[in-house]
């Protein structure tokens, strides 16, 4: 969270009274000061954490940034054993997130007061600027609300959330077992090389190895059947072939027998040579 601006220089006092910058400061720095304890927390769980990806270049960089970084002694350790012994739920981080959101809809109410939309917009009457500022705050809250809820879906934040969250637990449960990070129990989404995405996406490979045997399974059912819709294919075509060769041969035969009951050529002129000499000899019919 980014420091709070001091609050814009007013042309005229008649609006903002010393009672009122006091409490403005005062909610400011309450503010402040829990989200800088929240950081701490997070820091905190983070140092003790063991990684689950990152190179060597990475990791002295971030040791750098946590050195320089303030520290509280008693936060970090309350909310390390408050975190692990009483079990956190998957939506610990989520939880977190809206949280956070919440402080910082609670500064829009700390900067949004009455005394800076008078400085900022003179022209209005108190009467009509109350009930102009709730709107402008209540429409702004409910903007931030929806698009954090738009974003959380589009992102699939609540799933990975619970994933990351998972993951942090049980790497916690085996670095208080005392296992070195070189151990192969601590290697099950290691590598020195490896980035958080394929580690947090690791969890997801026994899952997908039961799903492509599964797939594989059913390949091997489909193309046992596909060999044996094949072979059945190929007995009928040559079953088919078979039967036209058969086919081919009857009209074959048809074809001599049909060519064998035809008359020889000059059948016709000799019976009818024969039957002109016949009545010749017989001579004119009585």
């Amino acid at each position: 969270m980014s420091p709070a601006r001091p609050l814009p220089p007013q042309s005229t006092h008649a609006h903002a009274t010393d009672e009122d910058e006091e409490m403005v400061r005062g909610a400011l720095q309450q503010d402040e000061e829990g989200a800088e304890q929240g950081g701490e927390q997070i820091e905190a769980e983070t140092i003790k954490r063991p990684r689950t990806s990152g190179t060597a270049s990475g990791s002295s960089s971030r040791r750098q940034s946590r050195a320089s970084m303030p520290r509280k002694s008693g936060a970090a350790s309350s909310s390390r054993a408050s975190g692990i012994g009483a079990g956190p739920s998957e939506d610990v981080r989520l939880r977190k997130l809206d949280e956070a959101l919440d402080r910082f809809l609670g500064l829009v109410d700390v900067r949004a007061t009455q005394a800076n939309f008078s400085a900022a917009l003179p022209q209005l009457d108190a009467a009509t600027l109350e009930p102009a500022r709730q709107a402008l705050v209540s429409s702004l809250k409910d903007t931030i609300k929806r698009e954090q809820a738009s974003l959380v879906g589009e992102y699939e934040l609540e799933d990975r959330l619970r994933e990351l969250q998972r993951l942090a637990v049980e790497a916690d449960q085996r670095a208080e077992r005392g296992l070195e990070l070189e151990s192969e129990e601590m290697k099950d989404v290691w590598r020195a090389d490896l980035d958080i995405s394929t580690a947090l996406h690791a969890r997801a490979i026994p899952a997908q190895r039961e799903r492509v045997a599964k797939l594989e399974a059913e390949l091997a059912e489909i193309e046992e059947s596909n060999t044996l819709l094949h072979s059945q294919l190929t007995a009928n075509i040559n079953e088919a072939d078979e039967k036209q060769a058969d086919v081919r041969g009857f009209l074959d035969m048809l074809e001599r027998a049909v060519s064998e009951l035809k008359p020889p050529v000059g059948l016709e002129k000799e019976l009818r040579g024969n039957l002109e000499a016949l009545a010749a000899e017989l001579g004119p019919r009585a």
